[in-house]
């Protein structure tokens, strides 16, 4: 079937693709065994094998002269693509008939590359294997027939079908760089390479690639990467990622994460693998790349992951390695500790110590003492924790420090039988005012309470209605803010002053 269409080429295309969506795919994915799936699993070898060949012949003849899949209609049409402004010179040269062989290529290696995969993950289910280690049980011969059969499979398509548009990708993304960019390219063709990181291998050409931890890449694509190169501990040391990348990828894969649970696993590696890059780098070169926000965010992420595991047995390495994490970034860049993040950072560790996990208490020490040293108003927020905890941590705190955060607990305490001067979070005393405007009403919160509640919510916990850092920020700017937090410091004064 393959052969007498490729010989067709320039009419037929249109053929193949029908018989692709009408018979192979299908054929392919019903729930049959035996001879007659074979038939059409290896039907599409053959039409990857020998279309292929037209790419390394369009290759050969115009090296450098890269095409894209066809995204006007058709498979790749309502994809997400790679974006660019008009600085970035597009790659892409206009040759329609090999765009549409690439297509094809590309559409047959998905699907393939899918089918193999979600087989082999049911098989391991079924057998009680962790995919990450199939490929090792199948070599020392302990895995079931079926599955041996099927790795067998996906490897022969691997290796000897789908290596030249795996290689003629791969030539097209080193050949990015500068002010070139793949502008267009659906991300969805990156998929072609689930099977590259399956069988992934130090000397293979894709992972020179992904350990290059490309910019024009989408984070969530580079974060999979990351997943899978730290699944191979031999291979870590290759990884080198730009730390701003790395720290704003993290970021991008925590918000993901709150929509979507399943990526706990993930966010938990990428600590582990954000504490080992900032344990063996040059810490002062590698974190100014980040911005300071970008800096700020991960701490708050971290901290926020800590809340979500801290609760699971199995979790206390990845809480160690997170802490490790903020200890880190907080002594390099201190005027983090300044923000809404010093108050996030006293909550959430302190109930570190409500669950008497003492492998926890080092790192934990060293984080309060920079936080006591570098925020003005650490002690006061100390003194609103539970205080059985509080005299746990004191036995650390130098004697000065006791005598300071005595007399801030018996001046906060009184401050706090006055609700005039409560947070509506938290009901503590407001340390330092903020307002926010509700429904025409003029409210004051505690800065950092209200900054670490919008850090995970968008929304006004009382009202529901959008509020964020930013409107926050501009709202105070304002004369009836600036007044009404005067009124209002004013009103402890007096409270003080009695």
């Amino acid at each position: 079937m393959s052969s007498k269409l490729i010989k067709g080429c320039k009419t037929e295309l249109g053929t193949v693709i029908t018989y692709i969506n009408s018979v192979i795919c299908p054929m392919i994915s019903i729930n049959i065994d035996g001879e007659d799936k074979d038939k059409f699993i290896l039907e599409a070898f053959s039409i990857v094998k020998n279309l292929s060949l037209i790419i390394k012949k369009h290759q050969q003849d115009r090296p450098a002269e890269y095409v894209n899949v066809i995204t006007e209609d058709g498979w790749y049409a309502d994809e997400l693509k790679i974006t660019g402004s008009s600085e970035y010179n597009n790659i892409f040269k206009d040759y329609k008939i090999i765009s549409a062989v690439l297509t094809i290529i590309v559409k047959l290696v998905d699907f393939l590359n899918e089918y193999f995969l979600n087989n082999i993950t049911h098989m391991c289910f079924e057998e009680d294997i962790k995919i990450d280690n199939v490929l090792d049980l199948c070599d020392k011969g302990t895995c079931t027939r079926n599955i041996r059969i099927q790795i067998s499979m996906f490897k022969e398509f691997y290796f000897n079908k789908c290596r030249i548009v795996h290689m003629y990708f791969i030539s097209m993304f080193n050949a990015v760089c500068g002010s070139n960019r793949p502008v267009g390219l659906p991300i969805k063709v990156l998929d072609i390479f689930n099977s590259s990181l399956f069988f992934l291998t130090p000397d293979d050409p894709f992972c020179s690639f992904i350990t290059k931890f490309e910019r024009w890449l989408p984070s969530h694509i580079r974060n999979r990467y990351i997943i899978s190169i730290l699944k191979r501990p031999n291979m870590i040391p290759s990884l080198n990622p730009p730390l701003d990348l790395l720290v704003s990828d993290i970021n991008d894969l925590y918000k993901r994460y709150l929509r979507n649970i399943h990526l706990t696993n993930d966010m938990c590696m990428n600590i582990i693998f954000l504490r080992v890059f900032l344990q063996k780098k040059n810490i002062a070169y590698t974190l100014v790349s980040a911005s300071f926000k970008d800096r700020q965010n991960l701490v708050s992420v971290l901290l926020s992951m800590i809340t979500k595991i801290k609760t699971n047995e199995q979790c206390t390495e990845i809480i160690c390695n997170a802490l490790r994490c903020i200890d880190i970034i907080i002594n390099h860049d201190n005027n983090i500790v300044k923000t809404y993040v010093g108050y996030q950072i006293i909550v959430i560790s302190i109930s570190l110590y409500e669950i008497e996990t003492t492998v926890f208490y080092t790192s934990l020490d060293s984080i309060f003492n920079l936080l006591i040293r570098e925020n003005a108003n650490a002690l006061i927020y100390f003194s609103f924790q539970h205080k059985p905890v509080v005299d746990l941590l004191s036995i650390v705190w130098h004697p000065d420090v006791k005598k300071r955060f005595k007399k801030i607990s018996d001046d906060y305490e009184k401050l706090g039988e006055n609700e005039a001067l409560l947070d509506p979070i938290n009901s503590c005393c407001i340390v330092e005012p903020c307002a926010i405007n509700e429904h025409g009403e003029v409210k004051i919160y505690d800065k950092n309470v209200l900054l670490t509640w919008l850090f995970d919510s968008s929304v006004n916990p009382f009202t529901r209605e959008e509020l964020t850092p930013q409107i926050v920020h501009e709202f105070n700017e304002t004369e009836e803010a600036k007044t009404a937090i005067s009124q209002f410091n004013e009103l402890k004064k007096s409270f003080v002053l009695k």
